[in-house]
């Protein structure tokens, strides 16, 4: 990842000429820039910076150090569980990839569920009196490290739904070991993420979790 040199300036559009940090006082035109795919391809540095809202990039010791942990896998499966709630088990868990997508780490995830056997997914109606059946249905559980998270929730939560999430369903996290923000409750921080199809965990809360339990299909109860 290229270094944003001391006094750099922009070398393009409106405030070319002037200093970086004055994008920071325009909060649209930055939203603007992180969708146009010519500004991330050629302005790494910068597309950087606005990521870490002007401020220390993420790419801390501390953040390496959370996102190694993801090596793991019981802390991966108690992630699982605190994010996905597989009522019935898992059939799988593959192994973590690292900067995926704009996202720190994405694994991928079997749950089992109970279906019909005739279904096909959602929008076709199973045939009557039909069956039921375990189904091993899979998901990508994305996630965003973040050592501390303040007062700065929104600009991380705009970065993400910039994001390329289809692939990943609903289940997008951000894990935090602190999280502290004079605006709200950390109950708060939650119901905000929630509403925006997201998640927000400490990792005191992860820790505390039961992890996911691998189920082979023969072990499932009869339907």
């Amino acid at each position: 990842m290229p270094l944003m040199r001391q006094n750099a300036v922009v070398p393009f559009g409106k405030y070319k000429g002037q200093p970086v940090e004055q994008l920071a006082a325009d909060p649209e035109y930055c939203e603007w820039l992180m969708g146009q795919s010519w500004f991330v391809e050629k302005y790494q540095a910068i597309h950087t910076v606005i990521i870490n809202n002007f401020g220390e990039p993420s790419e801390t010791p501390e953040h390496n150090r959370l996102q190694l942990r993801f090596l793991d896998e019981t802390f991966r499966r108690q992630c699982t569980q605190a994010i996905c709630h597989p009522r019935h088990g898992i059939s799988e868990l593959s192994l973590p990839e690292f900067e995926m997508d704009g996202l720190d780490v994405v694994w991928r995830v079997g749950s089992w569920h109970r279906t019909q056997k005739s279904s096909r997914g959602f929008g076709y109606a199973p045939l009557p009196d039909d069956p039921q059946i375990w189904k091993a249905y899979y998901n990508r559980v994305g996630i965003e490290c973040k050592p501390s998270l303040g007062d700065d929730y929104p600009a991380v939560l705009r970065a993400l739904k910039r994001l390329p999430l289809k692939p990943y369903s609903a289940y997008i996290c951000v894990i935090a070991e602190e999280v502290r923000s004079q605006a709200g409750s950390l109950a708060q921080l939650t119901t905000f993420f929630r509403q925006s199809e997201m998640s927000l965990l400490p990792i005191a809360e992860i820790e505390a979790t039961t992890p996911a339990v691998f189920v082979e299909e023969s072990d499932l109860p009869t339907l």
